[in-house]
């Protein structure tokens, strides 16, 4: 839940992933139709299904797949190191590690006068 996003929850079901047995989430993001897959113990996603694109929207295909696993705890909150994407309708498949900081330090003035490209992806970073 973001102030951008607030997902309106439609129902829950329990479901098999593989050999362990899940409940499973399925909310309206926006128009969206989005199912998370919970692990029953400790509530974390372990899995992610919506349509790719306004076509499989249209049509209520539930066709890309985020699975998530390989949890660290990180300041109390536990976050997922590994995703793996992958599309019904593509052979396409792709695992990455995940990295997240929890209130790192910013520099100030980034709020008073915007970074450029020129300055890199890091200029909003306390030096």
């Amino acid at each position: 839940m973001t102030r951008e996003m607030d997902p309106i929850p439609i129902r829950s079901r329990k479901a098999w992933l593989g050999s362990k047995r899940v409940d499973v989430a399925e909310v309206n993001a926006k128009g969206w139709p989005v199912h998370y897959y919970l692990d029953p113990n400790t509530h974390l996603p372990i899995k992610v299904v919506f349509p790719f694109g306004p076509r499989a929207r249209l049509n209520r295909e539930m066709d890309q797949e985020i699975l998530l696993d390989d949890y660290v705890e990180l300041d109390g909150v536990m976050m997922p190191q590994r995703a793996s994407y992958s599309y019904k309708t593509s052979p396409l498949k792709w695992t990455e590690r995940l990295t997240f900081e929890m209130d790192p330090p910013y520099e100030p003035s980034i709020f008073e006068k915007p970074p450029t490209a020129k300055m890199g992806p890091e200029a909003w970073r306390r030096k």
